[in-house]
């Protein structure tokens, strides 16, 4: 019987050797050094330092500090999604209650100021409890998960978990991209897709972060290879991140959001790289490229029916990117990868993955489960919209706890 690769997510079909989307991306879409040698030199010095806490969830709160600041009414539904949370309309009710704040204090005020250390805080919370979904594993060790066992997973308590030097650090990388991002903060806007999904992530998890107005924008907070003579810190874009930005372009077979341009938000340097969308894929490719051809393309390496090409795909009840892949990996700031449930992935954190390389790394201390071997057969039955592997994973952590608990109480 004839089977197909099982797409994981965008990122891992990336990463993935044997991954037939992966030898398409190498093979049509070749020639990275001259979008890579732009980009190194079109970055400055780094100018927001600082490893305090995991990268992953510094990553997280960042993306949803400016998705608050394009919409206000935000509401990231993966932050309540956990079934500690979910389940009780109170614990609902409180995270939906931090997005509020958090909306609230990124609103600029007559003078333009905003709340930032709330919004922060507020944008932290609600990074941990969207944790706490896709890595449902991490509850022994997720501040959330205490608050809850303590009875105290309340709005006050929620803002009071940032510390002080993740308030800094990431009230600096928002300072900063207030300023670097101006023209995209600032509205009005025809239209703005927070963590938008694309009719191919039925058939492979994938989410942007966020598109305004046609432009494509994917978010890194990394640090930056450091060199090991100077120690002086740079930036630069690894093949796989050229492929992420490749992968949902065309993955949006309708054209649903009509892009135009596609661009790179490195907050750590303060600096937005941009490219208009055909000029790139022309660039890389190293011809004119038919983009209608290309997303045809990539529609039947997922195992997609044509007559599926102009469906609406529901976004994923994912908000938050997960962490980025380390370009070097002796780069000890980076974040380990891991898991993510397949969702919108980390995205799709639409409301992901984002998906995202960019999966969700645990918080510092905290133990992380693969729940799926890495190495898994590259051939196995296209699936879509099966319940997430992080779900399933809550079920038997709490199945478990509650036999090891009675064993205790038997003792």
């Amino acid at each position: 019987m004839y089977v197909t690769y099982r797409y994981r997510n965008l990122s891992h079909a990336i990463d993935d050797p044997a991954s037939p989307l992966r030898e398409y991306f190498h093979r049509r879409f070749p020639n990275v050094r001259p979008v890579q040698d732009g980009y190194r030199q079109a970055s400055g010095p780094i100018v927001v330092e600082g490893v305090t806490a995991s990268p992953g969830t510094v990553a997280a709160a960042f993306d949803l500090l400016l998705r608050f600041r394009l919409d206000a009414g935000y509401r990231p539904r993966v932050a309540a999604a956990a079934e500690a949370i979910s389940a009780v309309p109170e614990h609902v009710a409180t995270v939906s209650d931090v997005a509020a704040v958090a909306g609230a204090a990124v609103r600029p005020s007559s003078d333009g100021d905003i709340e930032s250390a709330v919004a922060v805080r507020a944008c932290w919370a609600l990074a941990l409890t969207t944790e706490l979904y896709r890595n449902p594993l991490l509850v022994l060790g997720s501040p959330p998960a205490a608050l809850i066992r303590d009875g105290e997973f309340t709005t006050e308590a929620l803002l009071a978990l940032a510390p002080d030097d993740v308030v800094e650090l990431l009230g600096a990388l928002y300072t900063r991209a207030v300023t670097a991002l101006a023209d995209v903060l600032a509205g009005p806007h025809d239209a703005v897709a927070l963590g938008p999904a694309f009719a191919g992530s039925r058939w492979c998890a994938a989410d942007a972060d966020v598109i305004v107005d046609g432009t494509l924008i994917d978010v890194k907070t990394r640090m930056g290879n450091r060199n090991k003579k100077s120690g002086v810190r740079s930036d630069s874009l690894p093949r796989n991140d050229i492929y992420q930005l490749l992968g949902y372009v065309l993955f949006d077979r309708p054209d649903e959001y009509r892009l135009t341009e596609v661009a790179v938000y490195s907050a750590r340097y303060a600096t937005l790289h941009r490219w208009p969308l055909q000029q790139l894929l022309d660039t890389l490719a190293g011809e004119p490229v038919d983009l209608a051809a290309e997303r045809a393309a990539v529609w039947e390496l997922l195992g997609a029916q044509d007559d599926d090409a102009g469906a609406v795909v529901e976004p994923s009840p994912s908000a938050v990117p997960a962490p980025e892949t380390a370009a070097d990996p002796e780069d000890v700031s980076a974040p380990a990868e891991a898991v993510v449930a397949d969702s919108e992935d980390v995205s799709a954190l639409s409301d992901a993955v984002v998906a995202d390389p960019e999966d969700v790394s645990a918080p510092s201390g905290a133990v992380v489960a693969d729940p799926e071997d890495a190495s898994a057969p590259s051939e196995a039955v296209v699936t879509g919209g099966a319940e997430p592997d992080g779900r399933r994973g809550w079920q038997r952590l709490v199945q478990w706890r509650g036999r090891l608990f009675a064993r205790r109480g038997r003792s």
